[in-house]
């Protein structure tokens, strides 16, 4: 970095990247006195710009020290130098106040709560002890706060709260760890709580320690509890009672879906669960996610009710003062799972949760600060000793991923993302900002409150997009949304495939850009595709510009149309009937009876009417319909995956070896269909049939079938190289099944043996939350592409 210097000593220097909300002024203060220059440091439309006067030879050390110095939620994207003429008042170094006008390229997280201050809250003597609300430069809700950039108290929800003599001399102290934290408070001058009953009434004397003990009693005498957290409302029971969990799954209409559970701090978590290092890192970081825990790692029975036929556990950290005060009132695990009814958003206002909630919760814990932003818990699964984002949400939103094919354009990119886990993205100079999870854009609500958070990361970060981009499947409400926006603001729409976008998106998360296309294992539900058949098992030729499909699951119909997405005996049937094993069902069929939900006359009319149906080359739906085969499905899947996940489940069960045999390997089929390489499972089906029939334990089978999947799939990539169909040696692996450990793990394990570099998600989940992003790159580059035409 080139430095130029006029005679007077003086130079303004100006950081870009995450340096809002994450104590870097308070940091440039310290470090600037420390090392004798004069000047002062404020936000500005360009970042943090920063007037040193003093001594030229020590502004390169002060650049240095500022890298490797910088807070730890950080992140120095860019510095740049100017000559400036000195001030005429600069005889000291301060902090001064943010410019009016503002560009938000890089908004704050959320952070968990840190170690000094969760130490205050029961610190004897300490005026933060037992305060709800506590935060410092490190810590504490920053996101979830935000009206406008710049990060101003006066711009955030604590602007209603002045700060007190002792908070504000904290704050003007630049010793104190809380000098010019926007967000600090205390119990004399920052928001207050309330413990309300089922009809909204006061129950506790409104004093704090009187709250958490009395909220403590009630969780203690199984009732559930409603807590107003950082980004919006949680559902809180004894995670130790299956009756209280019970009455719960009752209430919250949630019959099986996973509960995550919250513990005080990783003490508390050792006593449960036998950790690794790196799993204690997670649940220890800023973001405090949760974390997905095997089950076979505990140390304590926990009540099956949790996660049920499930064999990991989310679990996380109390991660506010809120609840860390309430854990070590209750002293025991609680359930935390989102407050919100069935398919609806997050509820994050107190009157619209008594209303949402009124007849799941016995009580109330509730504050008057504001959630400006909802944001959900964000969840991390470690697989192959590498944590991946399967929701990317709290303490990661909105932080900007980078993309170095973004740096140059002068476009913003709006992108719908999918319809089932949705996350819209906005395009922001040199990266993407992903939005929280949104859930299924097909329930009303959720799609009326993307609309309205659509518009607020348009005046957060102060862009309007120039361009919308939509899924190609003609019926997603995400698609019709975006087209909404763009017939009001008069844009164009541009549509990409949905799973070269899953393509794309991997590919960005991994930072990387290839000169020509990568060949990608696109695996997950379904997605439109350019035939007007729904893929979901597909082998791409591809980059960021064009997508050629060369090859795939061999087809199938799916038996009822949506239905065979939720009643898995729909997809066992229709797969055996296209192995050759069932050619008219019965009522009595030996196989098939045995199956949950199976009906011998409706099945018989669905093989007869098979012609009617889409056709799908899904491996989510092969994989529900061997889970039923096997009889982890249920007859009507309860969540989305619980078919799938519940194999999973059995399958890490399995020993290897029964009676000291071995089950061969069985790969699919390869064939070929006009050009389009297609794996088959008949020959897997067939043999999983006979094992059944011997009684060869389904935990094996359910293995047997991870292996024989993984095996043709990279069988099918061995072939594509061998017949010249790609000469390149990277792969990239993306879609929800990828979520599954076994799939994952062992697909890398074999292709990297094999010569490949392969390339699977970390940061952006591989289910169609993270689609947006890959929509948003593909899209800019075609455009920049016609333009350069």
């Amino acid at each position: 970095m080139a430095l130029h210097k006029t005679q007077n000593d003086s130079v303004r220097i100006t950081v870009d990247g995450l340096v809002q909300g994450v104590g870097f002024r308070p940091f440039i203060h310290r470090l600037a006195n420390q090392m004798g220059f004069r000047g002062s440091v404020w936000n500005s439309c360009a970042g943090v710009n920063i007037d040193l006067i003093g001594d030229d030879s020590n502004v390169q050390l002060f650049v240095k020290n500022m890298h490797d110095c910088a807070p730890e939620h950080a992140r120095i994207d860019n510095v740049t130098f100017e000559s400036i003429s000195e001030l005429p008042d600069s005889q000291s170094f301060s902090i001064q106040h943010s410019e009016v006008e503002w560009h938000a390229d890089n908004v704050p997280p959320d952070r968990a709560l840190c170690k000094r201050c969760r130490e205050e809250l029961t610190a004897n003597q300490d005026r933060h002890q037992h305060y709800a609300f506590n935060s410092c430069a490190d810590c504490g809700p920053r996101f979830s706060i935000i009206h406008a950039m710049p990060y101003a108290r006066q711009q955030t929800a604590m602007a209603e709260f002045a700060l007190c003599n002792n908070c504000q001399c904290e704050f003007d102290s630049h010793h104190d760890r809380r000098f010019h934290a926007e967000g600090i408070s205390c119990g004399v001058c920052g928001p207050e709580l309330q413990l309300l009953d089922a009809n909204y009434q006061p129950i506790a004397a409104q004093v704090v320690k009187n709250i958490l003990s009395c909220s403590g009693q009630l969780l203690a005498d199984g009732k559930i509890l409603a807590l107003k957290g950082i980004g919006g409302f949680h559902l809180c029971c004894d995670a130790l009672s299956e009756d209280v969990i019970q009455q719960l799954r009752q209430r919250k209409a949630r019959p099986a879906k996973p509960f995550a559970i919250m513990l005080r701090d990783i003490q508390q978590v050792q006593e449960y669960f036998n950790l690794d290092a790196l799993e204690s890192e997670q649940l220890c970081s800023s973001a405090a996610p949760v974390v997905l825990l095997p089950k076979a790692r505990t140390k304590q029975p926990l009540p099956e009710q949790l996660a049920p036929g499930m064999n990991c556990l989310g679990v996380m950290l109390a991660y506010s003062p809120l609840h860390f005060l309430l854990l070590n009132a209750f002293n025991k695990p609680l359930v935390m799972t989102s407050a919100n009814a069935r398919g609806e958003p997050l509820c994050t206002q107190n009157d619209l949760a008594k209303e949402a909630l009124g007849t799941i919760a016995d009580a109330w814990l509730v504050h008057n600060r504001e959630i400006v932003n909802r944001c959900d818990d964000s969840i991390v699964k470690i697989i192959n000793h590498v944590p991946r984002l399967l929701r990317r949400a709290r303490g990661f939103v909105p932080d900007k991923i980078q993309c170095s094919l973004i740096a140059n354009s002068h476009k913003t990119i709006l992108a719908m993302g999918g319809d089932i886990k949705n996350s819209f993205a906005l395009t922001s100079n040199d990266g993407v900002v992903l939005s929280g999870y949104n859930g299924d854009m097909a329930q009303p609500n959720c799609f009326a409150q993307t609309a309205t958070e659509i518009a607020d990361f348009g005046r957060l970060f102060n862009v309007s997009p120039d361009l919308v981009v939509v899924d190609k499947h003609p019926d997603y409400f995400s698609s019709q949304l975006g087209r909404k926006i763009a017939t009001k603001n008069n844009l164009t729409v541009v549509e990409v495939q949905h799973h070269h976008a899953h393509l794309a998106a991997c590919l960005v998360d991994n930072q990387v850009y290839p000169e020509s296309p990568v060949l990608g294992i696109i695996l997950d539900g379904s997605g439109y595709g350019d035939d007007g058949t729904l893929w979901g098992g597909e082998l791409l030729l591809a980059d960021f510009q064009q997508c050629q499909r060369v090859g795939g699951l061999k087809p199938f119909a799916l038996l009822g149309g949506e239905k065979a997405s939720q009643q898995p005996w729909r997809n066992a049937l229709i797969l055996l009937h296209q192995a050759g094993m069932l050619d008219v069902p019965s009522e009595d069929d030996s196989l098939m009876s045995k199956v949950v939900g199976y009906d011998g006359f409706q099945a018989q009319l669905l093989i007869k009417n098979q012609h009617m149906f889409a056709q799908t080359s899904s491996a989510g739906r092969l994989f529900d319909g061997v889970a039923a085969l096997l009889g982890v499905a249920p007859a009507q899947q309860r969540f989305e995956g619980e078919a799938a996940m519940g194999l999973e489940a059995l399958a890490m069960e399995a020993d290897w070896v029964v009676d000291g045999v071995m089950l061969p390997r069985c790969v699919f089929s390869l064939t070929s269909n006009n050009s389009l390489l297609q794996l088959d499972p008949q020959p897997f089906l067939v043999a999983l049939v006979d094992y059944l029939n011997k009684g060869v334990e389904k935990a094996l089978l359910a293995a047997w079938f991870h292996q024989s999947f993984v095996d043709s799939w990279v069988a099918l990539i061995k072939h594509t190289s061998k017949q010249s169909l790609y000469g390149g040696r990277q792969v990239v692996l993306s879609g929800g099944v990828f979520q599954n450990s076994l799939i994952l793990t062992a697909m890398q394990e074999q292709l990297e043996n094999s010569g490949y570099q392969v390339y699977s998600h970390k940061q952006v989940p591989s289910n169609d939350g993270g689609i947006a992003l890959g929509q948003s790159v593909i899209a800019l580059q075609q455009l920049e592409s016609k333009s350069c035409v």
